[in-house]
C-alpha cells in the first residue's frame, strides 16, 4: 500500500508540471489534458471536489474550439465526477 502511495504521489507531482510547464508555454491543449490527468487521478484519490473545481476553472478560460475531442473529453469527464 505504501509503494502504491508513492507511485500515486508521483504521478500527481508529474500531472503538475506538467499543467505548469503547459501554463508556462502557452499550450492550452496540453494544458488541457494535463488537467485531465490530474482530475482522473485525484478521482481515484476520492478528491473529486479538487477534480471538479480545477477543471472547471480550466474549461472556463476556453472560448475557442469548443468541440475540440480533447474539450468534449473534458466535458464528459465533468458530467461523470459527482
Amino acid at each position: 500500500m505504501l509503494r502504491q502511495s508513492h507511485a500515486l504521489e508521483g504521478a500527481e507531482r508529474c500531472f503538475r508540471e506538467a499543467l505548469e510547464k503547459a501554463k508556462e508555454q502557452m499550450a492550452k491543449s496540453f494544458e488541457l489534458r494535463a488537467a485531465m490527468s490530474l482530475a482522473r487521478l485525484r478521482t481515484q484519490q476520492d478528491r473529486k471536489y479538487e477534480a471538479r473545481r480545477s477543471l472547471e476553472e480550466l474549461l472556463r478560460t476556453f472560448d475557442e474550439g469548443l468541440e475540440t475531442a480533447d474539450l468534449k473529453d473534458a466535458k464528459q469527464l465533468l458530467k461523470d465526477l459527482p
